[in-house]
């Protein structure tokens, strides 16, 4: 990046006042016009805007009949109205805030959702007894027993029976768990 030394400066502002491109600005300096452009627009005070009537391009050669009708059929316009372009609409992004508020809801509705449980009871062994989930030991089994449209919670009826070795099941209800594909339990 140049830095530009007051003199220079002074000297495209002398210039910019005195009517010269920023084109012709550019090539004095051996810069690109866009670096004149950004000169110009970061000091308001030494270029100020339209304080100066530029120079006159060439004149443009007049367009004949022929020429401005194609160039109409060209363009597909037949009055002086432009068309806008669309505009695009800037999503609103939440604000932390809201992401918060918005968080908390979530999780306050799962907390309201009844957990609904499958229809277990083709599960129940004939003649066994069942325990409430809260009250089954560590060595006790942990299938749910319940009708489909009961809420679970800590006292839905559990099987109750010994577990088999490693297992949270007994061995029965681990063989209804665990079933290899193709074959009945």
């Amino acid at each position: 990046m140049t830095r530009w030394n007051p003199e220079a400066l002074d000297r495209m502002a002398k210039m910019y006042r005195g009517g010269e491109t920023l084109a012709v600005i550019a090539a004095a300096f051996d810069v690109s016009r866009g670096v004149i452009a950004g000169l110009v627009s970061r000091n308001p005070e030494r270029f100020p805007k339209g304080a100066v009537p530029r120079k006159p391009g060439p004149p443009k050669k007049p367009l004949s009949e022929k020429a401005k009708a194609a160039k109409k059929a060209k363009s597909g316009k037949t009055g002086r109205g432009r068309v806008k372009a669309p505009t695009h609409k800037q999503p609103a992004y939440p604000t932390a805030e809201e992401e918060e508020q918005a968080a908390a809801r979530r999780i306050e509705e799962r907390r309201r959702a009844a957990i609904r449980a499958y229809d277990t009871r083709h599960m129940q062994i004939a003649g066994s007894k069942t325990v409430p989930f809260i009250d089954c030991g560590e060595f006790q089994c942990r299938v749910i027993i319940t009708a489909g449209e009961d809420a679970l919670g800590p006292d839905a009826p559990c099987c109750g029976r010994p577990v088999a070795e490693g297992s949270a099941y007994c061995p029965q209800h681990l063989k209804l768990m665990y079933r290899t594909p193709g074959r009945a339990a």
